[in-house]
Protein backbone atom coordinates (compact mmCIF):
# COMPACT_ATOMS: atom_id res chain seq x y z
CA UNK A 1 0.00 0.00 0.00
CA UNK A 2 1.17 3.50 -0.99
CA UNK A 3 2.69 6.02 1.97
CA UNK A 4 -0.30 8.49 2.58
CA UNK A 5 1.84 11.30 4.21
CA UNK A 6 5.20 12.12 3.25
CA UNK A 7 8.01 13.59 5.94
CA UNK A 8 8.39 17.25 5.73
CA UNK A 9 11.93 17.69 5.06
CA UNK A 10 13.91 20.61 7.15
CA UNK A 11 16.76 22.12 5.50
CA UNK A 12 19.76 22.31 7.81
CA UNK A 13 22.40 25.10 7.31
CA UNK A 14 25.34 24.85 9.81
CA UNK A 15 28.74 23.31 10.20
CA UNK A 16 28.26 20.06 12.15
CA UNK A 17 30.82 17.20 11.58
CA UNK A 18 27.43 14.94 11.11
CA UNK A 19 25.28 16.73 8.80
CA UNK A 20 25.85 18.71 5.00
CA UNK A 21 24.90 21.99 4.55
CA UNK A 22 22.65 22.68 2.80
CA UNK A 23 20.84 19.08 2.58
CA UNK A 24 17.19 18.61 3.68
CA UNK A 25 16.69 15.98 6.48
CA UNK A 26 13.27 14.44 8.41
CA UNK A 27 12.92 15.18 11.97
CA UNK A 28 13.44 11.89 12.51
CA UNK A 29 16.84 11.78 11.31
CA UNK A 30 18.00 14.99 12.98
CA UNK A 31 17.06 13.23 16.39
CA UNK A 32 18.97 10.25 15.59
CA UNK A 33 21.69 11.96 14.39
CA UNK A 34 22.28 14.51 17.52
CA UNK A 35 21.06 12.34 19.53
CA UNK A 36 17.65 13.75 20.78
CA UNK A 37 14.14 13.04 21.01
CA UNK A 38 11.89 13.59 18.13
CA UNK A 39 9.40 15.87 20.47
CA UNK A 40 12.82 17.90 21.41
CA UNK A 41 13.69 18.52 17.86
CA UNK A 42 10.01 19.54 16.92
CA UNK A 43 9.93 21.65 20.21
CA UNK A 44 13.10 23.46 18.96
CA UNK A 45 12.34 23.96 15.19
CA UNK A 46 8.74 25.25 16.57
CA UNK A 47 7.59 25.10 12.80
CA UNK A 48 10.36 26.80 11.20
CA UNK A 49 11.71 25.05 8.41
CA UNK A 50 15.62 25.58 8.51
CA UNK A 51 17.48 23.90 11.27
CA UNK A 52 20.40 25.34 12.91
CA UNK A 53 23.79 24.24 15.11
CA UNK A 54 21.81 26.50 17.63
CA UNK A 55 18.53 24.13 17.45
CA UNK A 56 20.65 20.88 17.99
CA UNK A 57 22.98 21.57 21.05
CA UNK A 58 22.41 19.92 24.19
CA UNK A 59 23.34 22.56 26.85
CA UNK A 60 22.80 26.23 27.24
CA UNK A 61 19.49 25.77 24.96
CA UNK A 62 17.17 29.34 25.55
CA UNK A 63 13.35 28.64 24.14
CA UNK A 64 12.63 32.08 24.38
CA UNK A 65 15.11 33.30 22.23
CA UNK A 66 13.93 30.86 19.65
CA UNK A 67 10.19 31.91 20.09
CA UNK A 68 10.94 35.54 19.84
CA UNK A 69 12.50 34.48 16.66
CA UNK A 70 10.14 32.78 14.88
CA UNK A 71 7.53 35.42 16.03
CA UNK A 72 9.45 37.79 14.25
CA UNK A 73 9.67 35.68 11.32
CA UNK A 74 5.74 35.79 11.30
CA UNK A 75 5.53 39.51 11.83
CA UNK A 76 7.14 40.19 9.08
CA UNK A 77 5.43 37.86 6.76
CA UNK A 78 2.14 39.34 7.65
CA UNK A 79 3.69 42.69 7.61
CA UNK A 80 4.75 42.53 3.86
CA UNK A 81 1.20 40.39 2.76
CA UNK A 82 -0.27 43.60 4.26
CA UNK A 83 2.17 45.88 2.61
CA UNK A 84 1.47 44.51 -1.15
CA UNK A 85 -1.95 44.96 -0.65
CA UNK A 86 -3.26 48.49 -3.36
CA UNK A 87 -4.13 51.22 -2.29
CA UNK A 88 -7.77 52.09 -2.75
Amino acid sequence: MAQLFKAKKILYEGKSKDLVNGRYYTVKELSEISGQSDSTIRYRLNGSLICTDEELILENFNSATYRNKNRHKTTMTLSQKWLKKKLI
